[in-house]
């Protein structure tokens, strides 16, 4: 279990003992980290967001080839799969790049980043929804973004329902 800090306890837990992230000690600036394989390592939490404004940060270092598609924070429908959001890494061309990405039974919308990720990096991500568009910050500097498909319409969890959790490390369907 990763203890939420705050009291709204909203703690990410994990049962299967196969897919549950190491805590390693003294790894980023001698602080202490969750490190997850990026095949099947996930934490869960019940769907404790839903407004369609927000802000989330992460602070990630790939530390192998990255894998297309890489979740860092998701969100989805488990019985169904085709409602879900995603802050991601992004591969195309063989170039990976952090995104979003939402869907709610149709059009997929998703932007992503400029800036191409590098394995081995430590990287603050940082994804904010106005509830009308999307900003993708990476070390504090503001991305470009381009339209991957569908739209910049920045309705982050608004559009995406029937979530039923928020995962770390991967995505749950």
């Amino acid at each position: 279990t990763w203890e939420d800090s705050h009291t709204s306890n909203n703690d990410f837990t994990q049962a299967t003992a196969a897919k549950k992230p190491t805590y390693q000690t003294a790894e980023i600036n001698g602080l202490p980290i969750v490190r997850f394989d990026g095949t099947d390592d996930l934490l869960t939490a019940a769907n404790f967001l839903s407004s369609p404004e927000g802000t989330i940060f992460a602070i990630v270092r790939f530390t192998a080839a990255l894998v297309d598609l890489q979740p860092t924070i998701a969100s989805a429908d488990e019985a169904v799969g085709d409602n879900y959001w995603i802050l991601r890494s992004y591969r195309t061309a063989a170039t990976p790049n952090m995104s979003i990405v939402q869907r709610n039974a149709d059009t997929v919308d998703e932007v992503r980043g400029g800036t191409v990720l590098v394995a081995g990096s430590v990287y603050l991500q940082m994804a904010r929804s106005s509830g009308t568009a999307y900003q993708l910050r990476l070390d504090g500097a503001d991305e470009v973004l381009t339209v991957v498909s569908g739209a910049d319409n920045g309705d982050w969890l608004g559009d995406a329902t029937l979530r039923d959790s928020f995962s770390l490390g991967g995505l749950k369907l």
